[in-house]
C-alpha cells in the first residue's frame, strides 16, 4: 500500500543523504593548504593537498612543490609546510607540520608527500589525529556524475572552498601521460593539488589544470583520475605500516631583507587639520578642536616626492 511504502522511503533517503555530508565533511577535514618555501624559509607559493593517510601522507600535484620540466623542486629539500582545517572549517588553516616530498611523478604532475616534524622541526607526537580521504575507483566514474571539489583558491581567501558541478566529459591529451576528467566545477589557482570527491566523499582525482578562452565566456578544469595516483597511493599504505627514514634540516630564521634607503627630495606644503576628509577635502579646517573630540583628521599637500621615499609623521596635544 502507498503508505507504508512512502514511510519506509523517507528515511532511506535521509539516511542517505546525512551519510552524503558526512562523506563531504570528512573529506574536507582531509584536505591541507600547503605553503611551499625557497630555500630560506620563505613562502613563495601554496596549493593544495589530500591526506591519504593519519600518519601524514598528503597527495598533491608536483607543481605545486617543483617544476615538472626540470624535476628541481622549490627548495633544495623539498619541504612544504601543512596548514590544518579547524574542526569546525569556519576558520583559516593552522600551519602544523612539516612535510617532505617521498616521491613524484612528472609525467602525471602528481606527488607523494609525508608529514616528518612539526613546523618549526620538533619531533612529531606518536598520534597527529589526522583524518584520512577514503580513495575511490576512478574507473566507475561516468559523464553527468556530480562532482565536488575541495581547496584552497586565491579567490576563496584564507578558508577552505568547496565548489561542485558535474563531470563534463573525458580527454585524453597526448601531450601527457593518461587521461582527465573535465569538469564545470569552478577551479581556481591554489585549487591545484586538492581534491575532487563524488557524492560519498571519496577522492574520484586531483584538479590539476584550468581551461579558458579569452574569446568566449566560461572555463573547463581538468581532474586527474585517482587511479593514476595509485602507486604513490600504495606507496603511502606501506609507508604508514613500516615507515622509511626521511633525513631533513628544519629551515633557519628567513634572512630580513634591508629598509631602502632613504631619497632625498620633494616636500611637504600646507597642512591642515579637520574634522573629516572627504573627496579630496578638507571638512571645516580649524586650529582647536572642542573637549571630547574624539577624531581629528589631517589633510596637507605635497610635491617632489618620489617612489621608495621615506617619511614620517609626529603627532602632539598639549605638547606631548
Amino acid at each position: 500500500t502507498p503508505t507504508p511504502v512512502a514511510i519506509l522511503s523517507e528515511p532511506t533517503r535521509a539516511g542517505t543523504a546525512s551519510a552524503a555530508v558526512a562523506g563531504v565533511r570528512g573529506a574536507l577535514q582531509a584536505t591541507v593548504r600547503l605553503l611551499v618555501p625557497d630555500d630560506s624559509g620563505q613562502v613563495r607559493g601554496s596549493g593544495s593537498g589530500s591526506l591519504l593517510t593519519a600518519q601524514g601522507h598528503i597527495l598533491t600535484n608536483y607543481h605545486v612543490i617543483g617544476d615538472t620540466k626540470s624535476g628541481q623542486y622549490d627548495n633544495k629539500q623539498g619541504l612544504v609546510y601543512v596548514a590544518i582545517n579547524p574542526p569546525e572549517l569556519n576558520a583559516p588553516p593552522r600551519v602544523t607540520y612539516l612535510a617532505q616530498v617521498m616521491r613524484g611523478d612528472r609525467a602525471l604532475d602528481l606527488a607523494l608527500l609525508r608529514i616528518v616534524a612539526l613546523k618549526d622541526g620538533g619531533a612529531l607526537p606518536a598520534n597527529l589525529g589526522l583524518a584520512a580521504m577514503p580513495i575511490a575507483d576512478s574507473e566507475q566514474v561516468q559523464i553527468g556524475d556530480e562532482v565536488t571539489v575541495l581547496g584552497f583558491p586565491g579567490l576563496g581567501d584564507e578558508t577552505v572552498t568547496l565548489t561542485r558541478g558535474a563531470i563534463a566529459g573525458f580527454l585524453e591529451d597526448e601531450a601527457s601521460v593518461g587521461s582527465w576528467f573535465k569538469t564545470d566545477t569552478e577551479i581556481n589557482p591554489g585549487n591545484s593539488g586538492g581534491a575532487a570527491v563524488n557524492k560519498a566523499g571519496q577522492l574520484i582525482g586531483v584538479p590539476t589544470i584550468v581551461r579558458y578562452d579569452t574569446k568566449v565566456t566560461g572555463k573547463l578544469g581538468w581532474i586527474r583520475p585517482v587511479n593514476f595516483a595509485r602507486p604513490l597511493v600504495q606507496l603511502a599504505q606501506r609507508d604508514a605500516q613500516n615507515p622509511a627514514t626521511l633525513t631533513f634540516k628544519p629551515f633557519g630564521a628567513a634572512p630580513v631583507t634591508p629598509a631602502p634607503a632613504p631619497v632625498s627630495g620633494g616636500k611637504f606644503d600646507a597642512l591642515s587639520l579637520c574634522d573629516d576628509v572627504k573627496e579630496g577635502k578638507c571638512i571645516n579646517p580649524r586650529a582647536t578642536f572642542p573637549a571630547g573630540t574624539k577624531k581629528v583628521s589631517a589633510y596637507w599637500t605635497y610635491s617632489g616626492m618620489t617612489n621608495g621615499q621615506v617619511w614620517g609623521r609626529r603627532w602632539y596635544q598639549d605638547g606631548q
